[in-house]
């Protein structure tokens, strides 16, 4: 009796596949005559042929030939992309604040979408769920209890930082000179910015601008990974 083997064919190619590889090949800047011969060398003349193992060398191959050039954060919503990242290193959770780590960890969350780069958020959706995906991670993190509403941008979210940084600086005892409270980040902002302890009413006050705040937490990131050198918590 002859005994016949069943072969399970591969997937297709899947849409999120397809998505990623047409992003990626546009950053990278691939003319035609470079792409099908991509193509070819896993065996098929159009993306559409592509089984999902193939489409996923094509991807692989694809990455491999973007330059360090392109892992600068840019597009509409990379300034805002980045300030939370940078907020992250300066909390102690993430361990490398450059921009392409920063699309690293868009590639491990969201590449099945095909967003792996702040250049590929093409609308205000896509961005809201990387922007709330990276927040979610900080809160949990790090503890970090951010406004809402629609005024909770700019000022308001950097103080939802630095209440949380002063706390882990707390934590660490990176800050023993100081109060344990919130009177403690508020006297050490006013020192830092004034030499002066009771210069400011409140780390809210109305005085203090974005670079101000900008420049305690940069001072405060220091502080914290100074005593932390594990770096912090990988999501």
């Amino acid at each position: 009796m002859t005994v016949q083997r069943s072969v399970t064919a591969a997937r297709p190619i899947q849409a999120g596949q397809r998505r990623t590889i047409h992003a990626i090949r546009k950053a990278a800047g691939l003319d035609e005559a470079a792409y099908r011969g991509l193509l070819a060398g896993v065996g098929v003349a159009s993306s559409s042929d592509l089984t999902e193992p193939q489409a996923n060398a094509v991807i692989s191959r694809l990455r491999g030939l973007q330059t360090s050039s392109n892992d600068r954060a840019e597009g509409p919503f990379a300034a805002k992309l980045q300030a939370l990242w940078i907020s992250g290193w300066n909390l102690g959770v993430i361990r490398n604040r450059s921009d392409a780590a920063l699309h690293a960890w868009m590639d491990d969350r969201f590449g099945d979408r095909g967003i792996t780069h702040t250049r590929f958020l093409i609308d205000q959706a896509q961005a809201q769920m990387v922007i709330e995906g990276l927040k979610g991670w900080l809160e949990r993190a790090a503890g970090v209890d951010w406004p809402t509403g629609k005024a909770a941008a700019g000022l308001p979210q950097l103080r939802a930082v630095l209440v949380a940084q002063w706390r882990r600086a707390v934590a660490v005892d990176a800050v023993e000179a100081y109060p344990a409270g919130d009177d403690g980040l508020r006297e050490y902002a006013g020192e830092l910015l004034h030499r002066d302890r009771s210069r400011l009413a409140s780390i809210a006050d109305r005085d203090l601008t974005m670079d101000d705040l900008i420049r305690i937490s940069n001072a405060l990131g220091v502080l914290i990974r100074a005593r932390s050198a594990a770096g912090g918590d990988d999501e």
